[in-house]
């Protein structure tokens, strides 16, 4: 089956489900596809209509073309977006706003569309121990799906990480997916912190760029179904930061019970 370098094609600018995107009518090379974007592929109806019927991460039969988007979409286990053809012909949308030039290539696309960054909040008292390892009892709480630890090596340069399991089964494909997204927003981080203008993120990127002895952040990133609690500490006989993930469907619950005061560390 050929696939194509999402680099190197030309493509038309559009919106699927009110969503920035670029679609062509060839199938993309996957590893094309730069960071910060995501490929999908659509499927038409079985009927004589041709419509577009069904958006989903690969489509084996009745493909109608490709999209890559600055934005995820949720994608159940199945790879579909739903248990069932949920998306009518009009989800693709190609009348966009004239007064602004239409995309034609994904580098236009990524300078017309920039990277969403990921917001990084405070955290309260009652959140300290989600930094570290739970309970079998509270992970099941908070809907604890895992948790990473990394190292960026001797050299500073290096980017090492593992991942451990708490609850295998609320790793999705989605969350692996947006979990790949802020692994590299806070890889590129450390390197060139974006431009912000609240004290706390600014002390935050400030001391991940560092990457030095005594160099610490502890902040929390909220998307709309998950939790991370990143909590990076340069210190020797440590590992350089851990990322702690949460269910929302579980952990905002469970976290409404014991509110408190802001946590400024």
């Amino acid at each position: 089956m050929l696939r194509h370098n999402a680099i190197e094609e030309k493509f038309s600018e559009a919106t699927l489900l009110g969503k920035q995107a670029l679609f062509t009518s060839i199938r993309i090379e996957r590893k094309s596809v730069p960071a910060g974007c995501f490929l999908y592929e659509l499927r038409h109806a079985d009927d004589a209509s041709g419509d577009v019927a069904e958006v989903a991460r690969s489509i084996l039969v009745n493909f109608y073309g490709s999209v890559i988007m600055r934005e995820q979409l949720i994608l159940p286990e199945s790879g579909r977006l739903g248990n069932y053809l949920v998306i009518e012909d009009e989800a693709l949308n190609f009348e966009i706003d004239d007064s602004v030039p239409r995309c034609n290539s994904v580098d236009e696309f990524i300078e017309k569309y920039p990277e969403s960054r990921f917001t990084l909040l405070s955290t309260t008292n009652t959140e300290n121990d989600l930094f570290y390892w739970l309970s079998l009892t509270d992970a099941e709480k908070h809907g604890a799906i895992g948790y990473l630890r990394g190292d960026f090596g001797k050299s500073r340069d290096e980017f090492w990480t593992t991942w451990f399991d708490f609850q295998a089964g609320l790793k999705t494909d989605y969350f692996k997916n947006e979990f790949d997204f802020l692994m590299n927003f806070l890889d590129k981080v450390t390197v060139s912190p974006p431009d912000v203008s609240d004290p706390f993120e600014k002390d935050c990127y400030a001391n991940m760029q560092r990457k030095r002895i005594g160099a610490k952040a502890w902040f929390k990133v909220q998307t709309d179904f998950y939790s991370y609690y990143v909590r990076f500490h340069i210190a020797p006989g440590d590992y350089d930061f851990y990322v702690f993930a949460y269910d929302n469907a579980y952990h905002l619950d469970e976290l409404s019970k014991g509110k408190g005061e802001n946590n400024a560390e």
